[in-house]
């Protein structure tokens, strides 16, 4: 009974929710935007951390910088956002930045693949950025050794073995009941 009436209180309380009127600030042009993000490295201001991918285009990172400036000024179309170099991805999904005290710099890690036809075989990319422009890219390294049929999402940066590195947990999938596997991928003593 008590259950019953939290939970009719609960509901009622977000029945109450009051509408909020949004009002535009300007729109800007990512073509097939998927995952999005606000990050931020040390020393740099916030920027929009932007994947995007089609049944029959390459999947992409965008970097937008300027965003507080641009929400600041109330115009988003002074925002202009940058593709970044590197090779392309099949399915790129929830993009993040790597937490900077795992390698002591700018990387991005790109959880990549996904069930449409040819975008299974992903993989778990870390793209290294310039120190002094998030638009620019220093390399794209291969985490993973890609199994054919599989694909990637987001995972969690952890010292699994204690050694003092933080390791990349994550789950790789292929759609199948019972074949998905919890991979730990080790971080080597020499880094990136």
């Amino acid at each position: 009974m008590l259950r019953t009436t939290f939970t009719a209180a609960l509901l009622s309380v977000g029945a109450a929710a009051v509408d909020v009127n949004a009002v535009s600030i300007g729109k800007f042009k990512i073509t097939n935007p998927a995952f999005l993000n606000v990050e931020q490295f040390t020393g740099s201001d916030p920027f929009l951390l932007t994947t995007s991918f089609g049944i029959i285009s390459a999947g992409k990172i965008h970097v937008t910088p300027n965003v507080t400036e641009a929400i600041k000024n109330q115009n988003l179309s002074t925002l202009k956002p940058v593709t970044l170099d590197t090779p392309s991805f099949l399915w790129p999904n929830f993009a993040k930045i790597v937490p900077e005290s795992v390698f002591n710099d700018r990387v991005i890690v790109v959880p990549d693949g996904f069930l449409p036809p040819g975008k299974t075989n992903g993989g778990i990319y870390l793209v290294q950025i310039d120190g002094s422009d998030v638009t620019k890219t220093v390399k794209t390294v291969t985490l993973t050794h890609n199994k054919s049929g599989y694909f990637y999402h987001m995972g969690f940066w952890i010292d699994l073995n204690g050694d003092g590195r933080k390791d990349f947990l994550t789950a790789k999938c292929n759609a199948k009941a019972g074949q998905g596997k919890l991979v730990w991928y080790e971080h080597p003593a020499e880094g990136l």
